[in-house]
């Protein structure tokens, strides 16, 4: 595999070095048309002697005196030498001469016609756009190269590499920046936005408190339980029992000095009633602290299993050996918390079920409202009711909290639920069946008075006609009918002149 590798990367190497060379197959064909005409013109010039062998593509007619400044490299020193070469030719043919003119007048030619420049013209050309290729050539590599460069790297498109040279941009007036600032305005309490950061803080201090109960196990595992030094408690105790006097006795005679028209007439200071008044106080204090540190010092020993026996159990544990006295008070410290033990135990058993049977629900209640919201979205893309009877915005308008709401108020206050998308469905409803409602009996109405208007068109017909009512109750009606009609439109022969009585006599007759 690595000879394999080496030779692909030698062929590679190759392949670039002789890329340049490459062709395509219209500029090889040129290049050829090119050395063509170049070896025909120095081969056959004419009335001059044929080139000698080998050839050479240097010619004789050239420009010696033309600048080198556009070629660099082997081309460079290929013209040198071929000016060189040139000048010793021209030496050599011009001694020739020379020496042919000596020995032999009339067997001198005359000197050949300087052919054409085309083919060194075309032959510069093909340098200048071998120049051009190579420079074109350069540039699309450092293209490809910063192509394939990935976008991450931190050298590529530095901007302190990109903007070195470019100006810096004016800063910014003062006034500017006073006037863009944003003005004080009472905004929006985004309630979602804090209960999802209590609900961050509280679930980090779970996490945090987890794992300092972590550290304590292992580090009570470690060390074991230590054995507890009373004596070193009860003189911390008396040491903080007599800074706490200190600090009251101080803070009781700062307020004497500073307060004492704050109290009222009703109270006077400390200094007025005198230093018994602030001893005896001082003492009630210090009785109260030891009966405090009494208390707490029996609550401790509670809590380590070592309590103290009774006077009366002490007189008669004398007499007993130490194992004896120490597994009574085990026993008697056993007996007093294992009742409460039993009891927090069950309540903590209870506390967990119902906090799983929450959660529980809780996620149940979730999905299903997850789901009945999807489904309703889904309907609501479907429908064609609801954007035709969209609901109001005053209609989606909630009660306003009050200020001695609690904290679950505050935090359902606007927020999204399914109630308020059915709601727009049964205010599309609603709409809909309202419409349907006054369109049909706007159809009705328009039903009843159409009727209406045939009946007293054919009654008119009737009348103009000869025909007479049999009943008087049929003639009332009709009356009755034209009168309603005759409110709501014209008569037919308003418009027209003469007496319509005399026609319909003329009828009657005629009949």
């Amino acid at each position: 595999m690595e000879n394999q590798e080496a030779f692909l990367e030698s062929l590679q190497q190759v392949r670039k070095y002789l890329q340049p060379y490459i062709k395509q197959r219209q500029d090889a064909s040129q290049i050829r048309r090119i050395l063509a005409s170049h070896l025909n013109a120095n081969l056959y010039s004419g009335e001059s002697e044929p080139a000698p062998q080998p050839l050479s593509l240097v010619q004789s007619t050239y420009d010696s005196g033309t600048s080198s400044h556009g070629f660099r490299g082997v081309q460079k020193e290929y013209l040198r030498c071929a000016r060189s070469n040139m000048k010793a030719r021209r030496e050599y043919s011009q001694i020739r001469r020379a020496h042919q003119s000596s020995q032999d007048p009339t067997a001198l030619h005359s000197a050949p016609e300087a052919p054409s420049n085309e083919s060194i013209t075309s032959f510069l050309e093909l340098v200048k756009q071998q120049q051009k290729n190579d420079v074109l050539r350069v540039s699309q590599d450092y293209i490809n190269t910063l192509a394939k460069k990935p976008a991450s790297d931190s050298q590529h498109l530095d901007p302190q590499v990109v903007l070195k040279n470019s100006e810096r941009l004016p800063q910014c007036p003062p006034e500017v920046l006073q006037l863009a600032a944003p003005k004080d305005r009472t905004e929006i309490v985004d309630l979602q936005g804090l209960l999802e950061k209590l609900e961050k803080s509280v679930l980090r201090a779970k996490m945090l408190l987890k794992r300092e109960q972590k550290l304590l196990s292992k580090f009570r595992s470690e060390h074991g339980n230590p054995t507890p030094n009373y004596t070193c408690r009860i003189q911390a105790l008396g040491t903080t029992r007599n800074e706490l006097i200190s600090w009251i006795e101080t803070e009781l005679s700062e307020a004497a000095e500073t307060s004492p028209e704050s109290e009222g007439n009703d109270i006077t200071s400390a200094h007025e009633r005198g230093q018994d008044h602030v001893n005896s106080h001082l003492m009630m204090i210090s009785r109260q602290y030891s009966q405090y540190a009494k208390t707490r010092h029996s609550l401790v020993a509670a809590a380590s299993g070592h309590l103290p026996l009774p006077h009366s159990a002490l007189e008669n544990a004398q007499q007993l050996p130490e194992d004896v006295i120490q597994s009574r008070v085990i026993n008697f410290g056993s007996q007093i918390t294992h009742p409460y033990l039993n009891e927090l135990l069950y309540i903590t058993n209870q506390q967990k079920a119902l906090v799983q049977q929450k959660s529980q629900l809780t996620i149940s209640f979730a999905r299903q409202l997850k789901e009945a919201s999807q489904v309703l979205d889904r309907l609501e893309d479907e429908s064609h009711l609801l954007p035709a009877y969209p609901i109001p915005a005053n209609a989606l308008s909630r009660r306003v909290i009050e200020g001695t709401g609690n904290f679950g108020e505050l935090s359902s206050y606007e927020k999204p639920d399914s109630s308020r998308q059915v709601r727009g469905w049964t205010y599309a409803s609603q709409a809909s069946a309202t419409a349907i409602k006054v369109a049909i009996l706007e159809k009705l109405e328009e039903g009843s008075m159409a009727i209406d208007a045939t009946r007293n068109s054919y009654n008119d017909i009737r009348l103009l006609l000869g025909e007479r009512f049999d009943d008087q109750q049929d003639m009332e009606k009709h009356i009755d009918l034209r009168e309603h009609s005759e409110q709501r439109m014209k008569d037919v022969w308003a418009k027209i002149d003469g007496s319509l009585g005399a026609i319909k006599h003329e009828g009657i007759d005629i009949n």
